[in-house]
């Protein structure tokens, strides 16, 4: 997954990451912000504004910030979803699912019957989505 990836929204299929973030609206306990989150699958920094803490645990709602669809995941809450699309020798395009819960590092890119996994509880979750098979 070193490639070019452009994440982007399953609704309106806006790009998430015209530079060098993924853009996302965070909603958490009323308040609202725009959160930005390595692209990198398995680098879990973010840069959140000073008065918008997140704390360990804390379950974040995600929005799209161009078409404002939630972006939970219809087969499981816990986790958001967006689409990727990976650009360079071997193209490809797929789903790409990650935790809503701060300090859960659990990633899935899941494309052409294949999961590839990303995070310290990625592993430990025994997640299997639609029946494809895990790729670490």
């Amino acid at each position: 997954m070193s490639d070019l990836l452009t994440y982007l929204c399953p609704f309106c299929n806006a790009s998430l990451n015209p530079r060098e973030y993924v853009i996302l609206r965070g909603e958490l306990k009323g308040r609202r912000a725009l959160m930005l989150f390595n692209p990198t699958p398995g680098d879990y920094s973010t840069i959140i504004p000073a008065d918008f803490p997140v704390e360990m645990n804390d379950e974040v709602a995600f929005y799209c910030p161009v078409c404002s669809r939630d972006l939970a995941c219809p087969q499981d809450p816990s986790m958001a979803e967006l689409r990727f699309r990976k650009e360079g020798d071997e193209e490809e395009q797929g789903t790409v699912l990650f935790s809503r819960v701060a300090g859960r590092r659990a990633t899935y890119f899941i494309a052409e019957g294949r999961v590839h996994s990303f995070g310290e509880h990625a592993d430990a979750d025994g997640v299997n989505y639609w029946g494809v098979r895990t790729t670490i």
